[in-house]
């Protein structure tokens, strides 16, 4: 009875995750059919204006992680950087 009981478990564990993904699927279709409505109504702009990006954009995030100058053994420096990233989200 508990190898069924584990069994049944892990079936619905994996039903739950199955179930997750889609949700997410759901949900990022429906932004992007939004966001595609509200671009269709600015296809023709000749300037984009703050109230246009305030439409599309929510949010603009910038990342930069700083730069290191570490000494090696042999006294030599050596730089190390990490990329930088620019990560937008839309409005919903």
């Amino acid at each position: 009875m508990s190898q069924s009981y584990e069994a049944e478990q892990k079936q619905l564990e994996a039903e739950v995750v199955a179930l997750q993904q889609i949700e997410v699927q759901e949900r990022q279709h429906e932004n992007i059919a939004v966001f595609i409505q509200k671009a269709d109504m600015y296809v023709g702009i000749e300037q984009l204006i703050p109230y246009v990006l305030r439409e599309l954009i929510e949010g603009i995030y910038v990342e930069v992680h700083r730069t290191s100058l570490a000494a090696s053994a042999d006294s030599a420096s050596t730089l190390s950087t990490t990329a930088s990233g620019l990560f937008l989200w839309m409005n919903r």
